[in-house]
């Protein structure tokens, strides 16, 4: 499984050759594969699964060096800012102030019905307030192509802040009408916005990014979820926005990242890729590319794209059933569709989403489960920090495998000292331990999965799969 794995990411952080026809394994051969909506574009790959091997050696371009410049900084903080970080708000905002929106659904509901409802349903809305989020994700998600194609990478950000007003101004009025049907709306509007966006982000930061340092451009979107969750779990605290009346604009507060994203990014290029590629404006692309490298001469960034596009448009068309069946990307396929079912499977969410309940159930004391909230969200971003120089030192299979072995043994202990914490006090002490250690696991493990779609070899397929 491993060589399989290595295909799909590269061992190293430099920059890499852009192949128009590559003479590697047939193992390698998965780095083409191109996903777009319900179908994919497996270059290189012939019909019988052969792999194409190259004769010309003019087919073979050098990928061009760039450096950081003010341009580019300023996108990508604006970017990840007004896409990134509000979908880590909108993941962690809920659990400081989960009582209060407990309280909030009760209240709601005896007045629509007026009688108290029973324990389960209460659970049942709770439940629904928080998961009906990701179901609006998964549609946004199924829609980044569309997205992406229809208004470009940049329009398609811009349009996606779109349901996170709307979805704010939901939170702001919800508890004033007293309608608990507001909450989950707003949860689902502004999860499918958020799910789009998560998609295109690391697209647009990888096309405007130089080779050499698009693997650091993808992270950022990972970075700064994390920052966005820890923000929230911050700004949840009873002393600021976590109290009774003023709880709703907790959550309408994601209209402050897309407002600075609204004013900023109009100012900026869209992405050079799209332009040319898409929209076949190679002035505009050229244009764009001065903007992002600072410099006039782009010729090879071009001449690099162009060759992309025209082995694009001789790619043969694949269904997934066609992926399926074949012995080179079976394998391949299958690994990255049960890495990702892992990390979501994982129990993450539960750590964002319910761990003011389970710090109570373990027997901390109510007014210092805000504080150990904020443990882990710190945590999070700390070891999502350090997670990328320490992924490329130790490779990507030691710390997946590595951080898996370490969420099963927390969360062995974790579930123990939940059981336990009657009869041992400190228990209490080490299920928030074990929690911690548990977010530690992912966040250098399947928490760094997202990231594999920064560092891929071939660019085309890291945009397609975020």
């Amino acid at each position: 499984m491993g060589g399989e794995a290595e295909a799909l990411v590269g061992g190293e952080g430099r920059p890499r050759r852009a192949s128009v026809a590559r003479r590697e394994s047939v193992s390698a051969s998965t780095d083409n594969v191109n996903w777009s909506g319900t179908q994919a574009h497996a270059g290189h790959i012939l019909g019988s699964g052969e792999l194409k091997k190259a004769t010309d050696e003019e087919d073979i371009i050098e990928s061009p060096k760039g450096r950081v410049t003010l341009t580019l900084v300023v996108t990508a903080a604006a970017t990840i800012f007004g896409s990134s970080f509000p979908h880590g708000w909108n993941t962690g905002v809920l659990n400081n102030p989960a009582h209060l929106i407990h309280q909030f659904l009760n209240e709601s509901y005896m007045e629509r019905f007026g009688s108290e409802p029973e324990a389960w349903k209460l659970d049942l809305l709770w439940a629904s307030s928080v998961s009906v989020y990701l179901i609006g994700g998964c549609g946004g998600a199924f829609s980044v192509g569309w997205f992406a194609n229809t208004f470009g990478r940049k329009k398609g950000l811009l349009v996606c802040h779109v349901f996170s007003y709307v979805a704010a101004v939901l939170f702001a009025f919800c508890n004033l009408a007293k309608s608990f049907e507001m909450l989950v709306l707003a949860r689902l509007i502004t999860g499918f916005g958020c799910g789009a966006g998560s998609g295109l982000v690391p697209m647009y930061l990888t096309e405007i990014a130089p080779v050499n340092i698009r693997g650091a451009m993808g992270v950022l979107h990972q970075f700064a979820l994390t920052c966005g969750i820890l923000t929230s779990q911050c700004f949840g605290l009873r002393q600021l926005l976590g109290r009774e009346a003023i709880w709703p604009i907790l959550l309408a507060f994601i209209v402050v990242p897309c407002t600075v994203s609204l004013c900023v990014l109009p100012w900026f290029p869209e992405s050079p890729r799209y332009l040319l590629v898409n929209k076949q404006q190679d002035k505009e692309a050229e244009k764009a590319l001065k903007r992002f490298r600072g410099m006039d001469d782009v010729s090879a960034d071009m001449e690099e794209m162009r060759k992309e596009n025209e082995m694009q448009k001789k790619e043969k068309k694949w269904t997934f059933g066609q992926l399926f069946k074949n012995n080179h990307l079976r394998l391949p396929l299958l690994l990255v569709s049960a890495l990702a079912m892992c990390q979501q499977l994982s129990g993450i969410n539960v750590v964002f989403y319910y761990s003011n309940g389970i710090f109570l159930s373990a027997g901390i004391p109510p007014e210092m489960v805000q504080y150990a909230n904020i443990g882990t969200g710190l945590v999070n971003v700390v070891m999502t920090g350090i997670s990328v120089p320490l992924m490329e030192k130790s490779g990507r299979r030691l710390l997946l495998l590595g951080g898996m072995v370490v969420m099963i043994v927390s969360a062995g202990g974790l579930t123990a000292a939940l059981n336990l914490h009657d009869k041992f006090t400190w228990m209490s002490y080490l299920s928030v331990v074990c929690l911690i250690v548990f977010v530690v696991g992912f966040a250098i493990g399947l928490g760094e999965y997202s990231m594999l779609n920064a560092i891929c070899r071939n660019d085309r397929l890291c945009a397609r799969e975020s």
